[in-house]
């Protein structure tokens, strides 16, 4: 009978050290993961950020140029992006999803006003889509107009 009863130790030690393992990995597992995603939010954020500071300023380049100016700039847009427009014809928006929920970035332009080719008096988008974009920046004298290209 005493060897049935080692066997039963054992096979409840092993079950424990399992039960133990289990235990500090998986809050481990949740996070390595839940850093790795708000990484992931970061780079979008920043990318987001540079395409916008890189319209802003080129768009600042081409009006202080003159009319008939115009300058390509190629954008990388993140998976995440949701859309971009241009609101009042003096603010460059771009929307997309974070951990977090739903974020947006704003340029102002107080100088000149933006536009694309239809008139952003109220709101219009420009269909920027994930991947690399071409946006032509275009100086008409007292505004400038973005063309997805």
């Amino acid at each position: 009978m005493p060897i049935k009863q080692k066997r039963g130790q054992s096979s409840v030690e092993f079950l424990m050290i399992v039960a133990v393992a289990t235990a500090l990995l998986l809050p481990a597992a949740y996070f390595f993961f839940s850093y790795a995603q708000g990484t992931t939010t970061q780079i979008a954020s920043a990318q987001i950020n540079s395409a916008g500071n890189a319209i802003k300023i080129g768009a600042e380049e081409m009006f202080g140029i003159g009319p008939n100016s115009w300058k390509t700039v190629e954008i990388r847009m993140p998976d995440n992006i949701i859309n971009a427009g241009i609101k009042n014809n003096s603010e460059l928006f771009f929307t997309y999803n974070t951990q977090f929920g739903i974020s947006q970035n704003v340029y102002f332009f107080d100088r000149f006003t933006i536009t694309t080719d239809e008139d952003c008096a109220d709101e219009c988008t420009i269909n920027i889509t994930r991947g690399t974009n071409r946006i032509r920046i275009e100086s008409k004298g007292s505004f400038v107009e973005l063309t997805l290209r």
